[in-house]
């Protein structure tokens, strides 16, 4: 928790997406043009994914995004078509983690 409506720390140029659930049951191709929503009324990111080979998602913002936060829903657009969504794990700026989900007790 920070004072501030703009205090840097939140504000991510990156996250961690996991169970992501693909409208057309598979990943889009990773050169589309795509955007993400990861608050209800904030406008779209652009956006781009990175699959590792252990099979996480990375979604990179070149703009940095502001409370881009854990345990929240990701949902994924080209235009206004939806593509799919996940739920956000982790969530980083530069080399910093921004904050992570909690491990299910």
């Amino acid at each position: 928790v920070v004072q501030g409506f703009h205090h840097d720390l939140l504000y991510s140029d990156r996250s961690l997406v996991k169970e992501i659930n693909w409208i057309s049951g598979n990943p889009p191709d990773s050169d589309i043009p795509m955007t993400a929503k990861f608050r209800y009324r904030q406008k779209d990111v652009e956006v781009s994914l990175e699959s590792s080979s252990s099979g996480e998602t990375w979604v990179r913002y070149p703009s940095r995004a502001r409370a881009v936060t854990p345990g929240q829903a990701c949902v994924f657009y080209q235009g206004d078509r939806c593509l799919g969504g996940g739920t956000i794990d982790m969530v980083f700026c530069g080399d910093e983690t921004r904050g992570g989900r909690l491990p299910n007790e």
